[in-house]
């Protein structure tokens, strides 16, 4: 049962349980066999061999295939796939007409051949299903070994950044006209962050209904501080995961960076958060999945088969929507990408966010912050499913700082821009609000925004909100490498081709928070704590809290406030409470 669409909600304390509910592919099928190159040590790795041999150097092992030998044991690997996958997977295959069939991409990595690589005594990393490699640490001078193997296709680094893409301080000066709310009721709702909403016409979706409901969206960044007020409000994290330590807790951990969890907090709420008067993000009601896949310390490094690794959970999760503000240009080993590699099909990142949109997942990604030069955007806002994101101010001129294109092979980026100059977003180094600015801040709105979409339109792909998005922005006429299809419209992208949304899941963010279903409360006076609920229209919402120890129901009417403290229990009481 998901609780979540009944009028009212109902928790219990102490004994009562009260159960809850937790396009074609672009790339296309990949052959089962992948002849062996010519040349299958990277350029890279064959000079450190020579320079530095005994040097630990982590690589991507590509492999030939995955074990099998014919079509009939391909088919049957699919089928074995299909038998993993939960509901929500194979809904939203459904969507695409694959009629919840797998391909090749979804078969894992032959478990014969990572062995092999292990017992020669090196550490395994991470595995793709999706590229059919694994990334391994080994001395450079070992990757001919491994590359002369019959099963190995090619071997080449895995990179290696510095810094995600940092906010731009906010023009003193500029902040005040930018961000000052407008009296009205709805507007002081929104806040200072009401400028950023209105912009791409959210507040007009918020008014229908559309909050974000029943839709995963997954925040690819440096990690989060799920105690920061910007989340409070019974904000559902549905799962977590730290790429980094390989661990289940994605804010700031010992030996850490103090700022480690700033960007990916800040980010994730300018999408998701509902603090009332400080910050409403566009998808406040979404499901959401953390990775923490970037390390803001270069000593430590940050991989790109963090964000590869990420992908691939989101689609096991049935993550309809990804938000990253991550890019990848130059790297701790001085490798960069030249503008001829950034043509949508050679950085494994962006490989992987394709064959993640093929899936149905839409994913959104910062155009990035070294503007206005052309051809400034990184991996893998080069992806040609993907929305890349520019910035813009609250007038709609485009950033000097922000990336334009156009790509490798001549296409443009962004794909559409929302605004990026002293945008609202959380603070975590100070539990508090505040502007920022870059193309990271801009990015979340359109995840957001994404995320609404795909609410109103369950069947739409991540093909298709992208589609809507750009056809319906403001410069679709005329795009270009500055602000792409231009400034995104919600409302005009929710009707694209005539399409008629559904009605919304759910009007008003209203879930119990506190105690939590079968919890043993220590107190004879505890405190019962719900989510705020909204009006459109400016109307004052007030509550009625009902209590029921089995042979009467109390009822407490009136409350304006989202917490309340009954009068005392008696010891030892089951007692289930609601609110209307």
């Amino acid at each position: 049962m998901n609780t979540s669409s009944l009028p009212f909600l109902l928790v219990a304390i102490a004994l009562l349980v009260v159960p809850s509910s937790a396009s074609a592919n672009a790339m296309g099928e990949i052959p089962y066999y992948r002849a062996p190159q010519s040349t299958p040590v990277h350029p890279a790795i064959a000079e450190a061999a020579i320079s530095s041999p005994s040097q630990e150097t982590k690589v991507w092992i590509f492999f030939t295939d995955k074990g099998q030998t014919n079509l009939s044991d391909i088919e049957r690997a699919k089928a074995e796939v299909v038998e993993t996958w939960s509901d929500r997977v194979k809904s939203r295959r459904a969507y695409l007409g694959q009629d919840f069939g797998a391909d090749y991409y979804d078969i894992p990595v032959n478990p014969r051949y990572r062995s092999v690589i292990e017992s020669m005594g090196f550490r395994v990393a991470r595995e793709s299903r999706w590229l059919n490699a694994i990334s391994v640490y080994l001395p450079a001078r070992d990757a001919g070994l491994v590359a002369n193997l019959p099963f190995v296709h090619k071997v080449q680094p895995v990179r290696a950044r510095t810094q995600p893409i940092n906010p731009i301080p906010p023009a003193q000066g500029v902040l005040a006209a930018a961000t000052a709310p407008d009296s009205s009721v709805i507007a002081n709702f929104y806040g200072p962050s009401y400028p950023q909403i209105t912009q791409i016409r959210v507040d007009e979706l918020h008014a229908m209904g559309y909050t974000g409901a029943g839709v995963r969206v997954m925040i690819i960044d440096t990690g989060f501080l799920e105690s920061h007020p910007a989340f409070t409000t019974c904000t559902a994290v549905i799962d977590e995961y730290d790429f980094i330590n390989d661990d289940n807790q994605t804010a700031n951990e010992g030996g850490e960076h103090p700022s480690q969890h700033n960007h990916g907090t800040g980010c994730w709420a300018t999408l998701g958060a509902f603090a009332p008067g400080e910050l409403i993000g566009p998808a406040f009601a979404a499901e959401f999945v953390l990775a923490k896949t970037e390390n803001i310390v270069s000593e430590t490094r940050s991989e790109e088969d963090n964000y590869v690794a990420a992908l691939e959970w989101a689609d096991l999760l049935g993550v309809d929507v990804t938000s990253a503000s991550l890019g990848y240009w130059d790297f701790d080993d001085l490798f960069a990408y030249s503008v001829a590699d950034l043509d949508g099909d050679t950085a494994v990142i962006t490989i992987a966010v394709d064959i993640a949109v093929g899936r149905g997942i839409c994913c959104v990604n910062a155009n990035g912050n070294k503007g206005p030069g052309v051809s400034t955007m990184g991996s893998p806002a080069d992806a040609d499913s993907v929305i890349a994101v520019g910035a813009v101010d609250n007038a709609g001129t485009i950033a000097g700082f922000s990336s334009r294109g156009p790509t490798g092979d001549g296409r443009f980026k962004p794909e559409v821009v929302a605004q990026g100059v002293n945008t609202i977003w959380a603070q975590a180094w100070s539990s508090g609000f505040g502007p920022a600015g870059g193309t990271s801040l801009a990015t979340p709105l359109i995840g957001g925004l994404a995320a609404l979409l795909k609410e109103a339109h369950p069947g739409w792909s991540g093909y298709d909100i992208r589609e809507a998005l750009m056809q319906t922005a403001d410069n679709m006429a005329t795009p270009n490498n500055d602000v792409g299809h231009g400034l995104v419209d919600g409302v005009a992208a929710l009707t694209f081709g005539g399409a008629t949304p559904s009605a919304p899941r759910m009007t008003l963010p209203f879930a119990l928070c506190d105690p939590p279903d079968s919890a043993v409360v220590n107190t004879l006076t505890p405190k019962l704590v719900w989510g705020s609920s909204i009006s459109a229209t400016g109307d004052t919402v007030c509550y009625t809290v009902c209590i029921d120890d089995g042979t009467t129901v109390s009822e407490y009417a009136g409350v304006k406030d989202t917490c309340f403290v009954p009068p005392a229990f008696t010891p030892g009481d089951t007692l289930t409470w609601w609110v209307k």
